[in-house]
């Protein structure tokens, strides 16, 4: 679902922008953001139970906590240092700093040999996709401010073309995934 939805916004905001009504387009705007701050949300959870799962009993407490003490702290520190005059969604701020957080928990909070590659993937993924995202926001940020409609505009596109790249990885990796599973040490014995 989600791999459709980013492309899918993006261009019916696209087309609406220039041939819609003001209001019409504002109002499908407001239904396409709460559709993302939902499906964001569903996707924290869903990651975040994974990890949760597969990091062991001594460490599903401290990935939990670490992951929602990130984004919060991430969160603030964006909050803060946005300006007040930019529209900015608190909780996909939060959200994008947890995704961040779950790519890091992947990496870094998880023991060896409870790493799946594809979890590891999806957050990392995840991860990057936020990142742009917080790098866009930035973007559009000063953009406000210098006032440059056409700078504001291209960082707005810098989520969507993010998002193509991450899938596009995502579809490369899976593809050789199931090599790797091949290539495993009791299949060639």
């Amino acid at each position: 679902m989600l791999i459709v939805f980013y492309p899918l916004r993006a261009t019916l905001l696209f087309l609406l922008s220039g041939h819609a009504a003001a209001d019409t387009s504002a109002a499908w705007s407001d239904v396409l953001s709460v559709a993302e701050i939902l499906l964001e949300g569903w996707l924290v959870v869903e990651l975040a139970f994974r990890l949760t799962t597969e990091s062991g009993a001594r460490t599903r407490t401290w990935s939990g906590a670490s992951i929602i003490i990130a984004a919060l702290v991430g969160a603030g520190v964006t909050l803060t240092v946005a300006p007040s005059r930019v529209p900015v969604d608190r909780t996909q701020v939060f959200f994008w700093w947890a995704m961040l957080a779950l790519g890091a928990a992947a990496v870094f909070l998880l023991p060896p040999q409870k790493r799946s590659t594809n979890l590891i993937q999806l957050c990392g993924g995840f991860a990057v996709f936020s990142l742009c995202q917080l790098m866009a926001l930035a973007g559009r940020a000063h953009a406000f401010a210098e006032r440059s409609r056409q700078e504001y505009v291209g960082w707005s596109y810098v989520p969507a073309v993010a998002y193509i790249f991450v899938v596009m990885c995502w579809l490369v990796f899976l593809r050789k995934e199931p090599l790797r599973e091949r290539k495993s040490p009791g299949a060639s014995a």
